[in-house]
């Protein structure tokens, strides 16, 4: 992870033109950026480590308020590559023209998506947090040219201390705060520029998202899972299509396919379940790396001793799976092209796991009568592999023939 160096109390030492400039310049061409702002203390750096770094949620209390602004790189996989900047809650004060020449145009430019994290436990109604949103997504539409971030995602965090029908009206009243301030903004700034007006209403209706997400249930890789759905954009509907395809020749109720190592799902069929469902195939993925970390051969235990092969023991490793929870790299885990995993329902459903490869795995989720054609789920679901495997070649030689500057 590397760091742009900056304090909290002194805005004229935030990241300047230099600092943009060396996190522009270590992006590759075909690199999206994730963006994470929002006010201090909303939660935008637990978020990143809950998802991307395992740390455990009730561990984020620990964490310092970040002075600094962070980027870090996320490349579990050749579908999941990107950066996430994590802007301190305090550099948002820099809209404001009086305050710090940030050049933001810097900042906007470049393929990927804002997330923006608003704290709806903290005083209600969020007016000083809803009025820089709205500032952000002013300064996203006013970047030059279309290399800018297409989608703004609005995070309404911390809904773990709401009940459920407190959390819809938390939503609500979002999108009416942001509607609001909108009418601010044009009024007082956008009065005289009705292109600008009709551009950032237009944005508004088509590119921005809402989520109602906590680190302590499965919401937050529920939403960040959509997040990069829409940074891959064109892979995610050629997997979507072939996640169809799949679900129909096997008689399937759902597939995912999942990125192990941080647990967000790159595509899903268009099939619809309930969030247990979801959470179900979610924890599966938990389930099945535990068994092997207890379970599992392990490479470096065998040996060329002639007992070894009538001796089980002798190839098999019992271990902590404990040790797998905070593993931050895909080599880490118990998870190989043999690793597969089935468990029956009481529902008189199943859940059916296969390695992909090593850093995606497929769950399903099927009745037990479409299970019995286990022969014909396993040919589909290597043919499955094969086209996963193309596409990953495919991006792997696009990316290879792409000029660097």
């Amino acid at each position: 992870m590397a760091d742009f160096t900056g304090s909290p109390t002194n805005p004229e030492t935030y990241p300047g033109e230099d600092e943009i400039e060396e996190g522009v310049a270590s992006l590759r061409e075909d690199q999206p950026r994730i963006l994470l702002m929002g006010l201090k203390k909303s939660g935008k750096t637990s978020i990143q480590k809950v998802v991307f770094q395992k740390v455990s949620p009730h561990e984020t209390v620990l964490l310092e308020t970040s002075a600094k602004m962070q980027k870090c790189d996320i490349s579990n996989n050749s579908f999941v590559q990107f950066q996430i900047w994590d802007f301190p809650g305090q550099l948002m004060d820099m809209f404001d023209e009086e305050e710090g020449d940030m050049d933001w145009d810097k900042v906007f430019t470049g393929h990927g998506a804002v997330v923006y994290v608003i704290d709806c436990a903290d005083k209600w109604p969020p007016a000083e947090a809803v009025k820089r949103l709205v500032q952000t997504i002013v300064r996203v539409v006013m970047t030059p040219g279309d290399n800018k971030p297409k989608n703004f995602e609005i995070f309404i965090h911390k809904v773990d201390c709401l009940k459920s029908e407190q959390s819809q009206e938390k939503h609500l009243d979002v999108k009416k705060f942001v509607e609001e301030e909108l009418n601010i903004e044009i009024r007082d700034r956008m009065k005289c520029d009705p292109s600008l007006q009709f551009d950032v209403r237009n944005f508004l209706a088509t590119s921005v998202h809402y989520h109602m997400t906590s680190i302590y249930d499965h919401s937050v890789f529920d939403a960040f899972s959509k997040v990069v759905q829409r940074v891959i954009g064109h892979l995610h509907d050629c997997i979507t299509a072939l996640l169809g395809m799949l679900v129909t020749r096997c008689g399937m109720e759902k597939a995912y396919l999942f990125d192990v190592l941080s647990k967000i799902y790159v595509a899903q069929d268009e099939h619809e379940v309930t969030a247990q469902m979801y959470e179900v195939c979610f924890d599966m993925i938990d389930v099945a790396i535990d068994i092997s970390a207890i379970y599992g051969c392990s490479t470096n235990r065998l040996t060329d001793d002639e007992n070894s092969e009538d001796d089980p023991a002798a190839t098999m490793t019992i271990t902590n799976p404990e040790e797998y929870k905070g593993a931050t790299d895909v080599g880490d885990f118990p998870f190989d092209s043999e690793s597969c995993t089935v468990i029956r329902l009481d529902s008189k459903q199943v859940l059916y796991l296969r390695e992909v490869n090593k850093y995606l795995a497929l769950v399903c989720l099927l009745r037990e009568e479409s299970f019995k054609k286990i022969g014909l789920i396993n040919y589909n679901v290597m043919q499955f592999k094969k086209l996963i495997q193309e596409m990953f070649e495919v991006q792997h030689r696009i990316r290879q023939s792409t000029p660097q500057e």
